[in-house]
């Protein structure tokens, strides 16, 4: 077999990398050199960029070493897709390619209460951000670190939209991870938690239903806010929203065959199946609630409340009949 030429750009890149193995104690003989310098030789920084997401992917153990070090270490940008599809083990490379600033970050991380898992889990989030920014994790700023997030949470929804859990995921370990660097100094702005908005939503279903039940129902839910919990109101608004959806869609009558709200939200109650696809989780739990078994079903202890120094059974409790004489 014939050896591959020597080029100069490539001797000083896997230098460098040779360097970074070497201080952090990894293995750095003929085995790792010799596969980064053919993949270099054959395919180069320039044609990785080339490839397809699914040529990307493919390559061997070795080569994805020396890529994930050249994407963690600025000499190489990757694309959103490549760094949430290929699920790059950037933490662990860049806690030896930047070994001084990882310390530090973990030491900041188990400082605010952080677990040593949680902790790690948030410097792989910095280290995609800082990589698909082209920077070092501790010369990221405010606007980068914001930027590369909306890139990668979008990224993870468009490319596993069956699986809306894992950009949640991803989310809470950017925020996490911010967390930390606003910390350790190097992000000058707190960052704070982002909810998704959905008052428009809310707004334009709510005109959509006939302006008297609209008026009606609303009515009753700032009633209710005087005496409840925010979290419940949340779920009682759901609800009284998508049942006027169904009543407007049903046109009053509807497949549950009622004329009136109330018999059809009794209907609807006992067949949550009735309901328009969008309206069917929130009702279907409130149905669940009035399933047989379930525990408000179960009948209540009977209770005695004490009057004028002897207890009196209440009304609900069955009283004994006197045995026949």
């Amino acid at each position: 077999m014939s050896r591959l030429a020597r080029d100069p750009s490539v001797e000083a890149l896997l230098a460098a990398y040779r360097g970074d193995l070497e201080a952090s104690g990894k293995f750095a003989g003929n085995p790792m050199i010799s596969p980064a310098r053919s993949f270099l030789l054959r395919v180069g920084v320039g044609g990785w960029s080339a490839l397809s997401l699914s040529e990307q992917r493919s390559i061997s153990e070795h080569e994805s070493r020396l890529v994930t070090w050249l994407i963690v270490t600025g000499r190489l940008r990757p694309t959103p897709e490549y760094l949430v599809a290929s699920r790059l083990r950037a933490g662990r490379v860049a806690a030896w390619a930047h070994r001084e600033f990882h310390e530090r970050f973990i030491a900041t991380a188990a400082g605010l209460g952080f677990a040593t898992k949680s902790a790690e889990l948030q410097w792989w989030a910095v280290a995609l951000v800082a990589a698909l920014v082209g920077v070092r994790p501790e010369r990221l700023t405010k606007a980068q670190f914001d930027a590369a997030r909306e890139q990668l949470i979008a990224t993870s929804v468009r490319l596993d939209p069956e699986h809306p859990g894992r950009a949640g995921i991803l989310s809470t370990r950017l925020y996490g991870g911010e967390t930390t660097l606003f910390h350790a100094g190097v992000i000058d702005v707190a960052p704070r938690k982002r909810c998704a908005n959905k008052s428009a939503d809310r707004a334009s279903e709510w005109a959509s239903v006939p302006p008297r039940l609209a008026a009606t129902l609303q009515g009753y839910v700032e009633q209710m806010r005087l005496s409840l919990q925010p979290g419940s109101m949340f779920h009682i608004e759901r609800v009284l929203r998508q049942f006027a959806l169904w009543l407007t869609g049903a046109g009053g009558r509807g497949r549950s065959g009622c004329r009136s709200p109330s018999r059809a939200y009794r209907a609807l109650q006992t067949s949550p199946r009735r309901a328009p696809e969008r309206a069917r989780p929130a009702l279907q739990q409130a149905h669940a609630r009035r399933r047989p078994g379930h525990a408000t079903d179960l009948p209540r202890a009977p209770l005695r409340v004490a009057r004028r120094g002897r207890s009196r059974a209440r009304a609900d409790v069955p009283r004994r009949r006197a045995a026949p004489g």
